[in-house]
């Protein structure tokens, strides 16, 4: 999430490949280079062409603009190395939002900029996570009680939520969830969430 382009998140990887790659390339313009442990680090996550994502770092720094020119996001770009968002070919909302139901409809908040939030497309029905932020607990609590998790998750991935609220709406999630995987989520979050009366 970026907080300096207005709590929007963005796509930087499509893939774990490409996560890895981004953070190499991070990591290499800290360091001003190879170094041993971002060397053990590219080894152990399988990268063998470090030298090809120094140079990116050295032409680009860490502009994800300039991640397109690293092997890994040749194909299947993310949208923060695209030039023009009409080349995505992705599942993240992007410029498509404006014609592509499916995309609105799986959307939170911070996914979305202003200008579409603000100006909702004629025609493309508005989740109401995405319609008031101070009612999110009750379209949580609404999702919950008709059995819609996914539903449920986008209202507590969207902005309008006290964090001592958030965690209890989580835990509850959880619960009906029932899923091992999403409980390691939910005690990793509730674990270091501010409960200090603070909100997203």
């Amino acid at each position: 999430m970026s907080v300096g382009d207005g709590r929007i998140v963005t796509e930087i990887a499509r893939n774990s490949a490409q996560l890895f790659n981004v953070i190499l390339i991070q990591a290499l313009g800290i360091h001003e280079g190879i170094n041993a442990i971002i060397s053990d680090f590219a080894r152990e996550v399988g990268v063998e062409y470090l030298s090809e994502l120094d140079e990116v770092s050295l032409k680009t720094g860490d502009n994800p603009k300039g991640f397109g020119m690293a092997s890994p996001f040749h194909s299947s770009q993310p949208v923060e190395s695209l030039a023009d968002l009409s080349d995505y070919d992705g599942e993240f909302p992007a410029g498509t939002i404006q014609r592509d139901t499916e995309q609105a409809a799986m959307a939170c908040s911070f996914e979305l900029p202003p200008e579409i939030r603000e100006n909702w497309p004629v025609g493309l029905e508005r989740p109401d996570w995405m319609e008031n932020d101070a009612l999110q607990p009750d379209i949580f609590d609404h999702h919950l009680r008709n059995g819609d998790l996914g539903a449920a998750w986008m209202t507590l991935n969207s902005s309008g939520w006290i964090f001592s609220e958030a965690c209890e709406a989580l835990q509850e999630l959880g619960s009906q969830a029932n899923d091992s995987t999403f409980d390691l989520l939910v005690t990793s979050w509730v674990g270091r969430a501010s409960l200090d009366g603070s909100s997203y």
